[in-house]
């Protein structure tokens, strides 16, 4: 018998076991009701997952079990499927910035423009607005230093 969801005018919605799916639908048991068939929702047989983004992708020579042109292969069609995803639906894929270093002390986080717009913005600006000079190096063949006023 199969399953089907039913409304009534006033909003309520509900499951109903029917015989067959020539049988009308009954009263809403909530308020008694004439009811309608809604469109079921069809169940999944399976589960749907995304295909592994760029940032999961092997980085080193080990992570691609030494260049195992299987294991490239799968990857360059996963990565392949994950940017045909997102290009459909860009709410899915990572944010774009631009890295200035990742390696040393910026393994674990990189450096990216905006950390550093971030970091200049909180330098303090004391030097500028006092009017002090500073000692800088003309040119690289002229190793003297010439006083500039900032």
């Amino acid at each position: 018998m199969p399953i089907f969801d039913v409304k009534c005018p006033s909003g309520h919605v509900t499951e109903v076991l029917l015989r067959s799916a020539e049988e009308p639908a009954r009263a809403c048991p909530a308020c008694g009701e004439s009811t309608h068939r809604l469109p079921s929702a069809g169940t999944l047989l399976g589960k749907a997952s995304l295909p592994p983004s760029s940032a999961q992708a092997p980085t080193t020579w080990r992570g691609t079990h030494n260049g195992n042109p299987d294991v490239v292969n799968g990857w360059r069609r996963a990565l392949s499927d994950r940017r045909k995803i997102e290009e459909r639906y860009p709410e899915l894929a990572p944010p774009k910035q631009t890295i200035l270093a990742h390696e040393g002390q910026f393994h674990d986080a990189p450096l990216t423009v905006e950390n550093l717009a971030q970091h200049a913005a909180s330098l303090p600006t004391t030097a500028q607005s006092t009017g002090s000079t500073v000692t800088a190096p003309v040119s690289s063949k002229d190793p003297g230093t010439k006083p500039a006023t900032v």
